[in-house]
């Protein structure tokens, strides 16, 4: 992984699945990546990760305790910055990601970026290849939190009619996007490309 992040020059990583244990994060190398912040589970499972190469002033972070979700907050330059990895569970997602970006919008300040794996297609007429078996009125309530935070779906902004996906179900032959970046509305003029690999 560090590899691929070094080859494609990422200067700010959001990882899930880390699985790394509270009781034992390994010691990453820092040659590309100088500051690294964590949020761990108690067994080898979930876990998520901030990686950053470029120079940023750290102020403060929210880890959970579960290894869902990480919150840091600092400056880069003489910006603040409030950037969220969150790794949602494959059950009741619309309402930890309700409750997860509620407590981002009391964390935050300056611009906010929020990406990570939300295991549902937010629009599943668009982001899917089947029906969603989550309700409509329940993914409608989300994108409503999004928006009450002036986030924006940094890809769907600039393919506003586009497929593409992130999760194929060999067991249903079917397609998702369930990995996002969101972006502080303000600041969307700063996009110059967005794209899966």
């Amino acid at each position: 992984v560090l590899h691929y992040l070094r080859t494609h020059k990422v200067s700010v990583a959001l990882l899930q699945e880390t699985h790394f244990k509270t009781s034992k994060i390994p010691a990453l190398p820092h040659k590309h990546f100088s500051k690294w912040y964590h949020s761990t589970y108690t067994t080898a499972s979930r876990g998520v990760s901030i990686a950053i190469k470029i120079p940023f002033h750290f102020f403060t972070k929210i880890a959970d305790a579960e290894g869902r979700y990480l919150f840091i907050k600092g400056k880069i330059g003489n910006s603040a910055y409030s950037i969220a990895n969150l790794y949602a569970p494959n059950t009741h997602q619309v309402k930890w990601l309700m409750q997860t970006l509620q407590k981002l919008g009391q964390f935050a300040e300056g611009m906010k970026i929020v990406g990570g794996d939300f295991n549902l297609p937010i629009n599943p007429i668009i982001d899917s290849t089947d029906a969603s078996h989550i309700s409509y009125p329940s993914l409608r309530r989300l994108t409503r939190i999004l928006q009450g935070l002036h986030l924006v779906d940094v890809w769907r902004l600039l393919f506003p009619t586009a497929n593409d996906y992130t999760f194929y179900s060999d067991a249903h032959d079917t397609y998702h996007r369930l990995d996002y970046i969101f972006l502080s509305q303000t600041y969307t003029s700063h996009i110059r490309k967005s794209r899966y690999w």
